[in-house]
Order: structure tokens, then sequence, then C-alpha cells
């Protein structure tokens, strides 16, 4: 259980590496926009109106709170920490810049054959561009040591949207490999990560499958 606990602490912090890209605490862009930016949740459909869009969750599955979430976010951001001063405030900074929107685990975390879809988002500076938040994504992700790059990808439709991103192995404290496919895309100012993570390619196109009903109305 231990093995998979870690691999979705490392989930979790995949999806705040995108704040690497220039972007700002939420609140300092605006301090009442956090709520906002955290969406609707009614029962399985979860809305966003700041970042346009809707998904429909399966019925069987876990939706994780907010205060889980805040859990297992400070434990990824400690798993992550190598007593590197400039890495560990690195680690943190990207921390207090991300917002986790969503969480959805297929099976209680810790079970095998499990698959899991972490939504993030960060308010990006003026002038960051796609390519960019994908370049400091991979930066921050190669710089903890646990990920190697696979692939890059490109042009990836999600929800009628284009998305790029990277995908490639993670690796655990006990040394075991888990599959990780980030895409992301921009709106409204805000990226958006969707963290993918399975333990083969298998669990990878069960995670994106959960995007097929994603929705995204005009801005």
């Amino acid at each position: 259980m231990k093995i998979f606990r870690n691999s979705f602490l490392l989930l979790i912090f995949s999806a705040f590496l995108c704040s690497f890209a220039s972007g700002q605490k939420v609140t300092e862009a605006n301090p009442g926009a956090l709520d906002l930016v955290m969406g609707n949740l009614n029962g399985r459909i979860y809305t966003n109106e700041l970042l346009k869009f809707e998904l429909k969750l399966p019925d069987e599955g876990i939706i994780l709170n907010q205060a889980e979430i805040d859990v297992y976010k400070n434990a990824g951001v400690d798993l992550l920490k190598n007593g590197n001063a400039q890495n560990d405030a690195r680690i943190e900074t990207a921390a207090r810049k991300e917002v986790i929107i969503l969480n959805y685990a297929h099976k209680p975390l810790g079970s095998t054959g499990n698959f899991i879809l972490v939504i993030g988002t960060v308010k990006q500076n003026s002038g960051v561009t796609l390519p960019m938040v994908v370049a400091a994504t991979l930066k921050g992700m190669t710089a903890t040591g646990k990920f190697e790059l696979l692939k890059s990808l490109t042009g990836v439709v999600i929800g009628g949207l284009k998305a790029d991103g990277l995908e490639g192995t993670l690796t655990t404290n006990t040394g075991i490999k888990v599959k990780e496919r980030i895409l992301i895309l921009m709106r409204n100012g805000y990226s958006i990560s969707f963290v993918l993570n399975g333990v083969d390619d298998a669990g990878l196109d069960s995670a994106q499958d959960i995007l097929i009903p994603l929705k995204f109305f005009p801005k």
C-alpha cells in the first residue's frame, strides 16, 4: 500500500510543478478569487465557471475532498525535498502557487491496478505561453530526480481544445515505476494541468478516458 501512496504523492506534486512558469499565487492575483478558481462539485458533475469547463465524473470511484488533497500535497512536498536549499525552495514555491481543483481515484488509494486524475491550475503572468509552461514543468519534474521523460505530447485534444504535455515514468522511493501523462492547456490566463497516473499504458488510457465527457464553454 505504501508503494501506491508514494506514487500518488508524486502525482500530486506533478500537478503543481506547472507553476514554475512565472505563475503567481491565486490569492495574490485576486484576494477573492480562490473560491471561484476551485469551482463547484454537484454530485458527480464538476463545473468551473472561471476556467469555463464542466466534467462529469464516473459513477464509481473516489473524489477526494480538499482536506485530503491538502494532506497529500504537503506530504508530497516533504517527499521530494532533498536537502538542497535551492531545490527545496523551488518545491515550496510551486506548491504555494498551484491550486488542486479536482482529484479523482478509480479505487481507494493504495489499491493495485488503480488510476488517478489530478487537475490543477495556476494563474500565469502576462506573456507566459503554453510552451513555456510545458518546458518549465519538464524542468521541474526532471530536477526531482524521480521522473524520466519518455515522450513529448502536442496537440492532444481534450474537451475540444488542444493540449500539450509530456509522458514519462515516475520512480517511487521504493523503486517502483509508474506511468504518468501530463496534459496542459491555457485558459483565461490560467494554465490547467490534467495529470494522469497509472501502473502501465492501459492505466494511463483509462485515466484519460475520464476526460471524454469534458466540455469547455465559450470564453
